[in-house]
């Protein structure tokens, strides 16, 4: 084997050289030019040393290799050095070759010292390296003139690159062709790159396979990987994966960094081979510690998320930062997105924001994105919002789809740009062109609820299909809502089951969280409460609403044993994991009870969290306590924004509320039409604000007064609710004769509303059983509703249970006692109360006599409408 052919053998030389041409040999020393793996730059030299030994054995042969390496050493010329065996052809080793890679400033300086000029793109060459592109032209152009391929090639090379010419595209072409024409392997490959991408010549994908493929008759290992890389993606040749692994393992043979790269992607990748991530993994591995940034950057992939390897985030950090070295923008990201999030390093905000900028600035659409989110997440930096939406609308242009809907949700919300939901659509409806699944479901749902668009269910379904199709479970569960409930096409409960089904096979936590509702309530399938409770469990490692089910499902028992400790325990971490609305409420409600040792406070701050994220029962308890001052102080004013927010969306109470709140124009102008009208909005669901109608036609609130359509709504209420306010109506209605029964009727409806503990309710039931009305008489019995509506805080409640002290009824007499009560009864504006103190303060019943106090609780009841203090008032003036 002669010394061209043994060295060819051993590339790549020092892992990046190969063979370009013997320079120079005699005795056993030979001089080769190398070049490196792109074959058009980096030329150095090496020096062969062939020491030969039949006869002696190896360890003689390395010790003279030893020995010639260490007078070497000390040489200007020296650069490194490795050693390869020679072996007969019966493999008997015969001796060594020893190669010097010399320096290739000063080896070149002394070769043009001491040889000719004739050499002409080897002078041009060194001068080209050393960046001197005028001087390196010189002798480029001199050698186009004798239509040296080289001198040809690299001259369309620099107009190509802008290197010492004016960057012209055309006349890069034009001498690429003519070096082609000459044999220039090297030059046949960037002529097919401009036909590949239409630079300089039009586009042609069949003239790129020809001449990519000029270079296979003399194995040039670029031909043979770019045309496996036609092969692959069908470029100006039939798709053919199978016979494009087989170029690329040609060319990765001899050492070729791409092929070995394309290799590794076909593997992780599955195409034309069997997916296998190990067998990626080796190759870009291998690649890797060949110095490819594109492999050092995938291989750091690998590592991160444990592809084909033992998941090892440092690793992964150490080749991100290996690729990062050369700017490449994917490693700069995800090395950044490391930082960011403490992943294999530790969590350093201030250099993934650097790196991000580094990535961005370059850009790469992916970290514009990144940097979008980056700041999008960083409310502490100024102009955050802004700087947000600037990156997404950078990588937008690019169409980076996670951009575009970033920045589409920032157009529907208004956050960091001017509100324009029309723009948000159309950035939608952009990336789902691309095919973009999750905008696919965005569109959908602007077509669903009329986002940037009219209402359109056909097309909401459309989309949501297409995305459902892809897998996407958010879409699945989005349709499937759609059939459950038949909106915009016919319901399909079973079609909408298996929807659900479907997502949660998909891990999805919303999917596992309807599937648990659907077991639940038994409306798509067979009632199943542990099921609910299993599909709960799985949901509720990430999606905090499904922890709320599950403190409900404790709460009131649902296939576990009612536990108000563990349910609120479920409340508390759907609060914690997330600030779920509905559990603080519940958790409010526990509070108010008297059941958590959370204080007041605490469960006012909880309340006006939830009714802040527009939980419609939450706005309504909120609103009430701000009404009437408990837990807090008197907001009355601030309570009706809530109604009206939680009539908004339809809830029932927030209707009834806002009803109230126009009916009796304490927060707000009375007005009682829109009070009739949202009551009747309310009615349909809500048993209270039909009886809220008809005390409306009783009392001639808005309309003519109408005893009939006053019972007939209280019985409306009663129907749909068994309403205790209603039955108290009914009851009065009876009493007053506006009712074909007999009076004593109305005790039957009067005990139905106080077994719901209705306390107007006690306080007439009381009445009939004190004075043996339509019931039997019974004091002691009147007595203990008159005190269940004390206890409930009921001004009535004080006053009765106040005279039957005075007066001695039941249980004793006790004046002291009963003026007591009759003061706090009058503090909640009940009226007889006031007659019963003037009386006491008239007479001195009870209490020292001072006619000044009784004149001013006479007057009260008086204003209040009772004539008899009227009567008493006039015996002052005369007893005066």
């Amino acid at each position: 084997m002669n010394i061209k052919d043994r060295l060819t053998s051993y590339e790549p030389l020092f892992q990046h050289y190969y063979v370009e041409e013997v320079i120079d040999s005699h005795d056993n020393e030979t001089i080769i030019r190398v070049k490196k793996d792109d074959y058009l730059q980096s030329v150095a030299y090496v020096k062969i040393i062939s020491i030969y030994g039949h006869d002696l054995p190896v360890e003689e042969l390395e010790s003279q290799a030893k020995e010639m390496k260490e007078s070497m050493l000390n040489s200007d010329h020296y650069e490194d050095d490795e050693q390869y065996l020679i072996e007969d052809n019966q493999a008997n080793i015969i001796g060594i070759d020893l190669c010097i890679l010399l320096d290739q400033e000063k080896y070149d300086e002394e070769m043009f010292e001491s040889q000719d000029f004739s050499r002409l793109y080897d002078i041009g060459l060194y001068y080209y390296d050393n960046h001197d592109y005028i001087k390196a032209l010189e002798y480029f152009k001199q050698g186009e003139l004798v239509d040296d391929p080289d001198c040809l090639c690299i001259i369309g090379y620099m107009y190509e690159r802008g290197f010492g010419l004016p960057q012209d595209f055309q006349l890069a072409a034009k001498y690429y062709r003519k070096a082609t024409d000459l044999g220039s392997a090297v030059a046949s490959c960037n002529l097919a790159y401009f036909y590949e991408t239409g630079r300089g010549v039009e586009q042609d994908y069949n003239e790129a396979y020809h001449f990519y493929s000029l270079g296979l008759p003399v194995k040039f290992p670029r031909s043979i990987y770019n045309v496996g890389y036609c092969l692959k993606n069908g470029y100006g040749v039939k798709k053919d994966e199978k016979k494009a692994i087989e170029y690329f393992v040609e060319a990765a043979q001899v050492g070729y960094l791409e092929a070995i790269c394309a290799l590794g992607e076909c593997y992780e990748f599955g195409d034309g081979v069997n997916q296998d991530d190990h067998q990626a993994f080796i190759y870009y591995e291998q690649a890797s510690n060949q110095g490819h940034i594109g492999c050092q950057y995938r291989l750091g992939r690998f590592y991160e998320l444990g592809r084909g390897c033992r998941q090892d985030l440092k690793k992964a950090v150490y080749w991100y930062q290996e690729a990062s070295l050369e700017n490449y923008p994917p490693a700069l990201t995800s090395l950044a997105l490391c930082y960011d999030y403490g992943q294999g390093v530790d969590q350093d905000i201030g250099k993934a924001r650097h790196l991000y900028q580094v990535a961005a600035r370059q850009g790469y659409r992916h970290g514009q994105f990144c940097l979008g989110y980056f700041y999008e997440r960083h409310e502490e930096i100024k102009y955050y919002a802004y700087r947000s939406s600037y990156w997404y609308k950078q990588a937008s242009k690019q169409n980076e789809v996670q951009a575009m809907i970033a920045l589409g949700y920032f157009y529907e919300t208004g956050f960091g740009v001017k509100k324009n939901q029309n723009k948000a659509f159309q950035l939608y409806q952009k990336a789902a062109a691309l095919n973009y699944v999750p905008a696919m479901c965005n569109v959908a749902y602007c077509y669903e609820t009329g986002i940037g668009t009219e209402v359109d269910i056909k097309q909401a379904i459309h989309y949501y299909q297409q995305a459902a199709i892809e897998g996407y479970p958010r879409a699945m569960c989005n349709l499937a809502y759609l059939y459950e409930f038949g909106i915009g096409t016919t319901q399909d409960k079973e079609t909408a089951l298996a929807l659900y089904q479907k997502a949660a096979t998909l891990q999805y936590p919303i999917g596992q969280y309807q599937l648990a509702l659907a077991y639940e309530e038994g409306d798509l399938i067979e009632q199943d409460y542990q099921q609910a409770l299993h599909y709960y469990q799985l949901a509720g490692k990430t999606y905090a609403p499904a922890l709320y089910r599950m403190g409900m499902m404790h709460k009131d028992g649902k296939g576990v044993s009612q536990d108000d400790t563990k349910a609120m325990d479920y409340f508390y971490q759907a609060i914690k994991m997330d600030r779920e609305p509905r559990a603080m409420y519940q958790m409010a409600l526990y509070v108010e009870k008297g059941m958590t040792s959370l204080k007041s406070q605490e469960m006012i701050s909880y309340l006006q969290e939830s009714a802040n994220k527009e939980y419609a029962p939450a706005m309504v308890l909120y609103g009430n306590y701000l009404e009437q001052g408990k837990y807090c102080d008197p907001q009355p004013e601030k309570a009706f924004p809530y109604y009206q927010k939680a009539a908004s969306q339809g809830y029932p109470e927030g209707e009834y509320f806002l009803g109230l709140a126009y009916e009796q124009g304490q927060v707000i102008k009375q007005d009682y039409s829109q009070a009739m009208q949202y009551y009747k909005l309310a009615s349909k669901d809500y048993a209270p604000a039909l009886t809220r109608i008809g005390i409306m036609y009783k009392e001639g609130k808005g309309e003519a007064i109408d005893h009939i359509k006053a019972m007939h709504y209280f019985h409306e209420a009663i129907e749909m609710d068994h309403e205790p306010g209603a039955l108290y109506q009914y009851a009065l209605c009876i009493e007053e004769g506006y009712s074909y029964l007999e009076k004593k009727e109305m005790i039957h409806y009067l005990q139905q509303a106080v077994e719901q503990n209705y306390i107007p309710a006690h306080i007439l039931y009381g009445q009939c059983l004190e004075y043996g009305k339509y019931v039997e008489k019974d004091v002691h019995e009147a007595y203990f509703h008159y005190l269940t509506a004390l206890q409930a805080g009921s001004p009535d409640g004080y006053y009765h249970v106040g005279k039957m002290l005075f007066y001695g009824i039941y249980p004793s007499l006790d004046k002291k006692q009963a003026f007591d009560l009759f003061k706090t009864a009058i503090c909640g504006g009940q009226i007889e109360a006031c007659f019963m103190l003037g009386y006491m303060y008239h007479y001195g019943d009870g209490i020292e006599k001072d006619l000044e106090q009784a004149k001013y609780y006479y007057t009260l009841a008086m204003q209040g409408g009772i004539q008899e203090a009227k009567e008493e008032l006039d015996k002052i003036e005369v007893e005066k």
